[in-house]
């Protein structure tokens, strides 16, 4: 259970979104693969669905800022007094950081389109097969109800035939002999006067 628990956590640290990122950018195939695993390593918690994909969205987005704020302040003449976002954009690796960031920006926006496309068909496919094994279910339900219906039935009619062939004792009427009659109505065997057993069956 222990090493289970490791082997876990070590899965997550490979793919959590830090690592992604790290190997998105020198090795952009692992990261990718990372990203992949990512879905995997925390399927058992659906509110991370878009966790990945929207974090490196925000990211490439973040790292576009001081691009952004160099074309605004070029195009529209706007004084941008801020150090930390346009002197970034003299750095000697910033065009490698902007190239960075539109991967970024693509992979997640192809990511949060899958994820989309593959949680409606969860959806879809989870409704289909939950009215699926509903209807079977009552199908099945309806059919055992069928056959015990059937079963009463068919135990009734030989419980009634199972009573009418039980002899009676019936006195008749006309002579005062007593008379063992199967069902309800015979005849008397000494005057033959017709009989009748008028008892419940």
């Amino acid at each position: 259970m222990r090493q289970l628990f490791s082997i876990k956590t070590l899965l997550k640290i490979i793919c959590s979104i830090p690592v992604i990122l790290i190997a998105l950018y020198f090795l952009p195939p692992l990261g990718i693969i990372l990203l992949i695993g990512h879905y995997f390593v925390y399927s058992n918690q659906g509110s991370r669905l878009y966790r990945a994909p929207v974090s490196l969205l925000i990211c490439g987005l973040v790292l576009l800022i001081p691009r952004g704020l160099e074309l605004l302040s070029v195009n529209y003449n706007i004084d941008i007094n801020l150090p930390l976002f346009t002197d970034a954009t003299t750095l000697d690796f910033y065009p490698k950081v902007i190239e960075y960031a539109k991967s970024l920006l693509i992979i997640s926006i192809i990511f949060l389109l899958l994820s989309y496309v593959l949680k409606l068909l969860a959806n879809k496919l989870s409704n289909q097969l939950g009215g699926n094994i509903k209807h079977f279910i009552d199908k099945e339900i309806e059919s055992e109800e069928k056959v015990k219906q059937e079963n009463d039935l068919k135990l009734k009619e030989k419980t009634i035939e199972s009573k009418q062939k039980t002899p009676h004792v019936v006195k008749c009427p006309n002579c005062g002999k007593s008379n063992s009659i199967i069902g309800t109505v015979g005849k008397c065997k000494a005057c033959r006067n017709h009989i009748e057993y008028k008892g419940k069956l």
